[in-house]
C-alpha cells in the first residue's frame, strides 16, 4: 500500500475514469482490479494533506472515489491534467509541482 496520500492518488490514474466533474465535486469510477491498489487512509488523508481538498470518499461497493474540493484553490484543470497522466505519465512532475504551488499558496 502506498501511504502518501498524493501518490495514492497518482497510483490510481490508470484505473479510474470520470463518471461527473463540475467545480468543486469530482467523481471517479475504478475498475474492479484497482481495489487491491486503493489505500483508503492514504485518500482520505488528502483533504488533511492538500488545502483546497474538502472531503474524499471512497465507496469499494461501488467502486467509486469523490472529490470535494475548493475550486478557488484547485482549478478544474488539475483533475483532468491528473487524469490524463495515464496517456502522458511524464507530466507527474509538472502536476505535482501544481500542486505544490497550491500548498504553497495557502500556507502564505
Amino acid at each position: 500500500m502506498v501511504s502518501d496520500p498524493l501518490e495514492a492518488l497518482f497510483d490510481l490514474v490508470p484505473f479510474v475514469r470520470m463518471l461527473d466533474h463540475r467545480p468543486g465535486d469530482l467523481r471517479l469510477r475504478f475498475r474492479l482490479s484497482a481495489i487491491a491498489r486503493i489505500d483508503r487512509a492514504a485518500l482520505a488523508a488528502l483533504a488533511r494533506t492538500l488545502p483546497g481538498i474538502l472531503d474524499t470518499q471512497a465507496s469499494l461497493l461501488s467502486r467509486t472515489l469523490r472529490i470535494q474540493y475548493d475550486p478557488e484553490r484547485i482549478e478544474a484543470d488539475v483533475w483532468e491534467d491528473l487524469l490524463a497522466l495515464g496517456d502522458r505519465p511524464e507530466q507527474k512532475d509538472a502536476l505535482l509541482k501544481r500542486l505544490e504551488a497550491v500548498v504553497n499558496r495557502s500556507g502564505s
